[in-house]
């Protein structure tokens, strides 16, 4: 089972400082957007990845507070 639980830890992000953090769970991942540890000119990666993204161009750009997000409506 722990196993298990371990696997779902995927993501990483790296802050403009090239310091690297993680593994997180998506759950993780997004808590941490939410409170402004993780900003959208941060970068994430997983191993299905080939290279680092920008937190503001991945899935999790939904998840950036107000004036973070560059798709709003």
């Amino acid at each position: 089972m722990a196993e298990d639980i371990k696997s779902d830890k995927i993501w990483f992000y790296a802050k403009s400082s090239r310091e690297k953090y993680g593994p997180y769970t998506d759950d993780e991942m997004i808590k941490l957007i939410r409170n402004g540890l993780v900003t959208g000119r941060d970068y994430i990666w997983m191993v299905d990845l080939d290279e680092w993204i920008l937190v503001e161009n991945s899935i999790y750009n939904y998840y950036l507070s107000d004036g973070q997000s560059v798709y709003e409506s």
